[in-house]
């Protein structure tokens, strides 16, 4: 392989593992989400069950 070939080769892999970096964070902040939102709704719950007891 010629140098410039190895080095657009190297330059394609970081710009794919940048785009598999921000698919990875999107991910994550989408589960805190869920997270969050789940928490929320056990609280609720919970609350819930306790009035009625």
């Amino acid at each position: 392989m010629e140098e410039v070939q190895i080095l657009s080769e190297i330059k394609d892999i970081r710009v794919d593992m940048t785009d598999l970096k921000q698919d990875v964070s999107d991910e994550m902040k989408g589960m805190k989400v869920d997270i969050d939102y789940l928490i929320s709704k056990t609280g609720r719950h919970d609350t819930e069950l306790n009035e009625r007891a």
